[in-house]
């Protein structure tokens, strides 16, 4: 079920990047999965309610966890018909509303494929902090903050690749990063400056995670789109499969 293989693939895509962090914690049972960077960003920091498990019942033992270590957090879990009750146990808590994610499907089938009009390559080790700078522009975070959390050795498992696009002038102007799980193509880290948005350079890096995971086998294609992005990815052929609600805390 698509549903299931893009959730599958949200959570393993948060293992992998937090047990490559000298910080990281990776800790997974039934109900929740926690995979966090250890750090002082909360968005880093993530517990997910695995579904069927409870949202409410998981809430106050996540957010045990995370205070018990004094580390900023976010609780996730899927919008469905318990979501009154799981949003009131997050406010009980003391847990902040923080938006919601459309986890996205797309059948990669159905997907043209990049065509040559932008620039876009396969990051190397030695182009990997083109990358990184290029996220961290988009996204308006601190590039330091974001080298502790995708280090190059990430590259070594054959399962994360990144991409970067650039204009005429060797300028790195987007990002996509894919991350794979079988049959499944993960898009993450899709993030364009300011400068150089409504141009197609998102949607070209998106189509480079789409096109690599069609050389890998995958079928299936999947992201957590942002406000902005959702039309783009809608217009490509994504499709919403399920809805995450995201609640912060300290």
């Amino acid at each position: 079920m698509s549903v299931d293989a893009a959730e599958a693939n949200y959570f393993d895509a948060w293992r992998l990047l937090a047990g490559k962090v000298s910080t990281g914690i990776v800790e997974d049972d039934d109900e929740l999965l926690f995979a966090a960077g250890g750090g002082r960003v909360a968005y880093f920091n993530s517990a997910f309610v695995k579904p069927p498990a409870s949202p409410p019942a998981c809430v106050a033992r996540a957010a045990s966890f995370f205070r018990e270590r004094g580390l900023p957090f976010v609780v996730r879990f899927r919008v469905d018909d318990g979501v009154a009750d799981a949003t009131a146990a997050c406010v009980s808590e003391g847990l902040r509303a923080a938006g919601q994610s459309p986890v996205m499907v797309a059948d990669i089938a159905t997907m043209p494929p990049l065509d040559d009009s932008v620039d876009v390559r396969s990051n190397d080790a030695a182009s990997f902090d083109d990358h990184i700078e290029t996220v961290a522009q988009g996204f308006d975070m601190p590039a330091a903050m974001l080298r502790s959390f995708f280090t190059p050795a990430l590259l070594d498992g054959g399962r994360f690749e990144t991409f970067t696009a650039y204009d005429g002038s060797d300028t790195p102007v987007s990002t996509a990063a894919l991350i794979e799980t079988p049959g499944v193509a993960g898009v993450y880290n899709v993030a364009t400056p300011e400068a150089f948005r409504h141009r197609g350079f998102g949607e070209a890096t998106t189509r480079a995670v789409v096109d690599a995971g069609r050389r890998r086998g995958c079928t299936l294609a999947t992201l957590q789109a942002s406000d902005m992005g959702y039309p783009v990815y809608e217009r490509m052929g994504f499709r919403t499969a399920v809805r995450w609600l995201t609640f912060s805390g300290e």
